[in-house]
């Protein structure tokens, strides 16, 4: 018998390939079927693989969610498991960003070969004129007249050919393209390969340089910041995180609490309140389980006023400080309503910490002395390393 750890390291004849990701086992029969095997973000992956890939982690997380650590399945908990994966949301087709991501691009360089970022905006009525396959040709076009790889190095050229032809041939095996934008780093040269496509979209754009341009992509996160969704009542509890606009489903928690009076209380010898604050202590440790595994930025809480008050009591003091608003929606509310309740929220939120940072610069300039205005106070700030808050107002430009 051969022991597959995950996580174990698959080599091939020509060196390692990576790490091994997930075993997918034939529910028929039981064979292994498949070994995926993650090799890292920075390299090459294909598409539909990744697609694939976020639907096991689906099926990841419903089995954590349903039966934790527990992998000794009898009959009656695996047909639960499966009926669970029955209902489980089909995986996202868009590629959401996270600050790890950028953190990540933000270290590579690559001195001897091009890097492009591509941007490109995919609405219907934006496209429509200009094809993704024509508005590339004119982007590189225009970074060929400022750039002119053709003065470079034999190598940097041929790098150069390679990564148009790549990028071309790309964008034709990927039609239809899905979303309404699309961002993509790549430079194969180094293995860096990597494309979003994204719920919102992106301004039109190709930067050929020593390391990803990833202006537009923390733009995005800036303006689209993540909230995780906590929607609770007696008994049950929903987790959901919010980001640019989508909506993912986490986990969900079950618990048992009796109604406050009749003879399902009087027999359990416990109290209501008991039951309701042990499931609120559940669902607040599993919340913050996910809100240190995602790295999101707020906190909604929603659901029936009473589960809400004993949830209220039960987070830890970092969440508290970033909670964005409440809903009062039930948990077994369509994904599309919470959308949109959590989308308000999220504008208004926006708004207040917008405001708050203007008036905190207006206070450190007048005040303390820790602030600047204008452009050339700014820029001598910048350049020596003091800013610790950027406050730029949109599509702000200047001659020289």
């Amino acid at each position: 018998m051969m022991l597959l750890p995950i996580g174990a390291t698959v080599r091939c004849r020509d060196g390692a390939a990576g790490r091994l990701k997930y075993v997918v086992i034939d529910p028929d029969d039981g064979e292994v079927t498949h070994l995926i095997v993650e090799r890292g973000m920075l390299l090459r992956r294909d598409p539909a693989l990744q697609r694939q890939v976020a639907e096991l982690r689906a099926v990841e997380a419903a089995y954590r969610t349903v039966f934790d650590e527990d992998h000794d399945l009898p009959y009656k908990p695996r047909m639960a498991l499966l009926e669970r994966l029955r209902r489980e949301p089909p995986a996202s087709h868009f590629d959401l960003v996270s600050r790890a991501d950028l953190e990540t691009l933000a270290e590579v360089r690559s001195p001897n070969a091009p890097i492009f970022s591509l941007y490109l905006d995919l609405r219907p009525e934006i496209r429509k004129d200009q094809p993704p396959q024509l508005c590339l040709k004119n982007m590189l076009r225009q970074a060929e007249q400022q750039l002119r790889p053709d003065q470079r190095s034999h190598a940097y050229r041929e790098h150069w050919r390679e990564e148009t032809a790549y990028l071309h041939d790309w964008l034709d095996q990927e039609r239809p393209l899905e979303g309404r934008g699309l961002a993509v780093l790549s430079c194969q040269a180094i293995g860096l390969w990597r494309a979003f496509h994204l719920p919102v979209p992106v301004r039109d754009q190709l930067v050929a340089a020593d390391r990803p341009y990833l202006r537009q992509l923390a733009t995005l996160l800036d303006e689209f910041e993540s909230y995780l969704v906590v929607l609770i009542d007696s008994g049950t509890a929903r987790l959901i995180e919010m980001r640019l606009g989508t909506a993912e489903e986490l986990a969900d928690v079950q618990g048992y609490v009796p109604p406050a009076t009749g003879n399902v209380a009087e027999k359990t010898g416990h109290k209501h309140d008991t039951f309701l604050r042990r499931h609120a202590r559940h669902v607040a440790e599993r919340a913050e389980e996910l809100w240190r595994e995602r790295g999101v930025n707020w906190l909604v809480i929603g659901g029936t006023e009473e589960a809400l008050g004993e949830l209220r009591g039960q987070l830890p003091k970092p969440m508290r400080e970033r909670l964005a608003g409440e809903l009062h929606i039930s948990p077994e509310a369509e994904l599309g309503q919470i959308l949109d309740r959590v989308l308000v929220l999220e504008r208004e939120q926006e708004r207040r910490v917008e405001a708050q940072r203007v008036e905190d610069l207006i206070t450190a300039t007048y005040k303390g002395g820790m602030g600047v205005f204008g452009l050339e106070e700014t820029l001598l700030t910048v350049v020596e390393e003091r800013v610790r808050l950027l406050v730029v107002e949109e599509e702000f430009t200047h001659a020289g």
